[in-house]
C-alpha cells in the first residue's frame, strides 16, 4: 500500500504516442461537466481568481495543484500544492506524479480528465459515461460493458463475475450527520475501492448508494475474495465529517456468469438476490 500523505506515482504508457497538438484538463463535476481548460506550460489550479484554472468549489484550495505539460503534450505533471483537501488518483492521494492522455485525477472532490486534441471528441463523450458525483462509470456505462462481456463470451467458456455493494443504513448517514456528510462517504468510499481495483476491472456507481464492479476473467472465489477485501477495507477505514467520526459498512453480493444469461439485467439481477440475502443476514457481510 502507499503512504496516502505523500506518494509519487509514475504511470509508464503502454506505447510512446506522437507528439499532441492540443491537451486539455476538463471538470466532470455536476454543473461544471465538461468545462475544459486548454493547457500550456505550467498553470496553477485553484479557487483563486488568478489561477490559470480556475476551478469554485468548495473543497477546492485557494492555490490547490500545479499541473505540467510536458513537450510531448501526452502527459503532464501533477503537483499538490499543500491543499487541504488533497490530490488524488485512482484513491491514493499523491504529492506528485505523471498523468497521461485519457486518466483522471482529483482535486479535493472535483473530479477531472486529462485528455489531447487527438482523442478530445471521444475524451468528452466518455464523461457522458462518468457518474457527475463521484467521477466512476456511471450504470448505463456499466451495463453496457456488461452486454458487451456477454456478447464476447458466447460459446465460449469464459469466467466472468459480478460484485454489487450498498453502503449500509445510508439513509441514517444522511439522516444524522446530513447529505453533505453522505456525498463525503460516497465520494471517499469510491476513491478507497478505486484504489483497491486493478485497472481491467469496471467500477460504476448503479444507484444512489449502490455500486457494482464487472470482473472479467474471474470466476466466484476471486469475486469473494475482492468483496471481502472491499467490505473489510471499507469497515477500518476513517469517515470523518465536521470533527465527528462517521461508521460505515456495506454488504455485498457475488456471483459468476452462466451461458443461460443473455442480458446485463438478467446478471445485475442475481447479483442484486445475493446482496439483499447478505442485507438480510445482518449486514456488514458478502453472500454468493
Amino acid at each position: 500500500m502507499f503512504d496516502q500523505d505523500s506518494t509519487t506515482l509514475v504511470c509508464i504508457p503502454k506505447k510512446k504516442p506522437q507528439n499532441a497538438q492540443n491537451s486539455y484538463l476538463a471538470v466532470i463535476l455536476n454543473d461544471a461537466v465538461g468545462k475544459k481548460f486548454k493547457l500550456a506550460g505550467s498553470m496553477i489550479i485553484g479557487r483563486k481568481e488568478d489561477c490559470e484554472i480556475r476551478i469554485d468549489h468548495r473543497s477546492i484550495s485557494r492555490k490547490h495543484a500545479r499541473i505540467m505539460l510536458e513537450a510531448n503534450g501526452y502527459s503532464a505533471m501533477v503537483e499538490d500544492l499543500a491543499s487541504l483537501n488533497g490530490t488524488y488518483y485512482r484513491g491514493k492521494r499523491i504529492q506528485k506524479m505523471r498523468i497521461h492522455d485519457g486518466e483522471l485525477i482529483e482535486f479535493g472532490n472535483v473530479p477531472c480528465k486529462f485528455f489531447t486534441d487527438t482523442h478530445a471528441e471521444h475524451g468528452l463523450l466518455d464523461m457522458s459515461s462518468l457518474d457527475q458525483m463521484t467521477g466512476i462509470y456511471n450504470k448505463r456505462y456499466f451495463l453496457d460493458s456488461v452486454n458487451e462481456r456477454i456478447r464476447q463470451s458466447a460459446g465460449h467458456d469464459t469466467l466472468l463475475s459480478l460484485l454489487t455493494f450498498d453502503i449500509d443504513h445510508f439513509k441514517k448517514i444522511n439522516d444524522t450527520h446530513g447529505h453533505v456528510a453522505g456525498d463525503m462517504v460516497l465520494k471517499r468510499i469510491c476513491r478507497i475501492v478505486a484504489g483497491l481495483l486493478p485497472e481491467t476491472l469496471v467500477f460504476a456507481r448503479i444507484g444512489g448508494e449502490e455500486f457494482a464492479i464487472m470482473l472479467p476473467g474471474s470466476g466466484i472465489n476471486d469475486a469473494l475474495s475482492l468483496a471481502e477485501t472491499v467490505r473489510g477495507t471499507i469497515e477500518n477505514s476513517d469517515f470523518e465529517f465536521m470533527g465527528t467520526q462517521i461508521p460505515v459498512t456495506l454488504s455485498a453480493g457475488v456471483c459468476e456468469y452462466s451461458k443461460d444469461m443473455k442480458k446485463a439485467e438478467q446478471f445485475m439481477h442475481k447479483a442484486d438476490c445475493k446482496l439483499y440475502l447478505a442485507k438480510n443476514r445482518g449486514r456488514n457481510n458478502v453472500c454468493a
